[in-house]
């Protein structure tokens, strides 16, 4: 089978830039989901309007990168579906072809819906959650790779002191926002904790020294009850993405630093929450139950065919 070549070229013209143009393997598909984009324009909600363009943008600023195989995956993700049914009756649509890049907004919105739908009654079970924040220094640009990894490395110095004996569990997560006045990147982790209360006096010493403060400096160690925007925080983008898009070399760096990086990481008690998040295949959203074969198996359902509900969920617009 050949190789799919997904290397952009950029349209010559004056005057706006000209979209970027894909090599002949994608040219098809990526005409047919922009005419699809600009066919449902006006009749769709408008975060949904605002999703679509903020890929298109981001599939834009990957044209102008090394990264510029992935420009296609992301114009075309989430343009088209097949119609999914268990055998509950509930119908929703699962999209065709999915881009799997990790600031990509449909995937990251379904991340988020399928982590709150799962952890929303583990987390109503434990006994008064915790929400913690830790960060170290801003890293400029071209040290974000280290940065992360110095981060990850003091979170688990951490864990190994006296303090971290009373957490029973831990969910953690990576978040990365990008200054761009300074230009300078700000990873930090959000943590939901399975532990009884803990003293912020002592928690914020034992950060200093796992992080590596000298004398006087400080350390960014926030903590408080956990809740649904705790909740969210956690399971949100890894990113800001409108800041990403207008600095591709900034994207570039962010995805290149965190290739193959788990960005969410399970511990104790909560270990087994991190597959709610990463389990895929053809699922209920609504019960959890397989999809069953259909007689619509093979049907295409296009953008304005289907609807992006409150809860993060494709529906076909009507019954199949």
């Amino acid at each position: 089978m050949p190789v799919v070549s997904t290397t952009c070229k950029r349209e010559p013209g004056a005057g706006k830039p000209a979209r970027w143009v894909p090599e002949r393997g994608w040219r098809r598909t990526v005409r047919q989901a922009r005419l699809a984009r600009e066919a449902v324009g006006g009749k769709v909600p408008e975060r949904f309007r605002r999703a679509l363009e903020l890929n298109a943008a981001l599939a834009d600023a990957l044209a102008q990168t090394g990264l510029r195989h992935l420009a296609a995956r992301v114009e075309v993700c989430h343009t088209r579906f097949r119609a999914c049914r268990c055998e509950n009756g509930h119908v929703w649509a699962r999209p065709l072809r999915v881009c799997h890049v990790r600031v990509c907004v449909f995937e990251a919105r379904e991340r988020s819906a399928r982590a709150a739908r799962s952890w929303g009654p583990v987390l109503a079970r434990l006994d008064k959650p915790k929400h913690l924040v830790l960060a170290m220094p801003n890293s400029p640009m071209g040290n974000l790779a280290d940065g992360i990894r110095r981060l990850w490395g003091a979170f688990g110095r951490l864990r190994r002191m006296p303090v971290w004996k009373l957490v029973r569990g831990a969910l953690v997560s990576l978040e990365v926002t990008f200054n761009e006045h300074a230009r300078t990147w700000h990873p930090h982790l959000h943590a939901i904790l399975d532990a009884p209360y803990l003293p912020w006096e002592e928690l914020i010493a034992a950060w200093k020294q796992a992080s590596g403060a000298r004398p006087g400096e400080s350390r960014t160690c926030w903590i408080g009850a956990a809740d649904s925007a705790a909740i969210r925080e956690l399971v949100k983008y890894a990113t800001k993405m409108a800041s990403l898009v207008r600095h591709p070399d900034a994207l570039e760096e962010f995805l290149r630093a965190t290739k193959r990086m788990r960005m969410l990481r399970a511990y104790g008690s909560l270990y087994g929450l991190k597959r709610a998040v990463e389990e895929t295949g053809a699922r209920c959203p609504d019960c959890g139950a397989p999809a069953v074969e259909s007689e619509d198996r093979v049907r295409v359902l296009w953008l304005d065919q289907v609807l992006w509900d409150t809860k993060g969920v494709w529906r076909p617009q009507k019954p199949t």
